[in-house]
């Protein structure tokens, strides 16, 4: 018997594959925050930036929000529901975009390992600019 739903049939190798991919994530992250403790003179690049973010669930939300605050050298500082945005602090972040597309391609590859069918992930790297009353 075939599965109804094609993208249904890989879900659980697509949980699997992200699992193994933010272990090595999560590894790399300790390393470079170790290097960069013990070398007294490199310099620090962080940065704070607003997300727009493809999460819609609670559970969604707070699984993003909690991976992001696990990896070592990023913290998430507050959530934006209504406006659809993550507030997230990095420290080896080159650029603000830079920051934007780890974790966008982060929230990414977990929400493709959540849901069964992850439809359309497509969003902008900065939030859209809004017309002050």
């Amino acid at each position: 018997m075939s599965p109804k739903n094609p993208s249904s049939a890989a879900w659980p190798l697509r949980i699997l594959s992200f699992l193994l991919w933010y272990a090595k994530e999560f590894f790399l992250a300790n390393l470079q925050v170790t290097a960069d403790t013990l070398r007294r003179h490199q310099r620090m690049s962080a940065a704070i930036a607003a997300i727009p973010a493809a999460s819609r669930t609670e559970a969604e939300w707070t699984m993003i929000s909690v991976l992001i605050t696990l990896t070592p050298g990023t913290m998430t500082m507050t959530v934006s529901r209504d406006e659809g945005l993550l507030y997230v602090h990095g420290m080896f972040a080159e650029t603000r975009d830079a920051l934007a597309e780890e974790i966008q391609d982060m929230e990414n590859r977990m929400l493709r390992a959540m849901r069964r069918s992850p439809g359309d992930l497509s969003r902008p790297l900065a939030p859209e600019a809004r017309e002050k009353p």
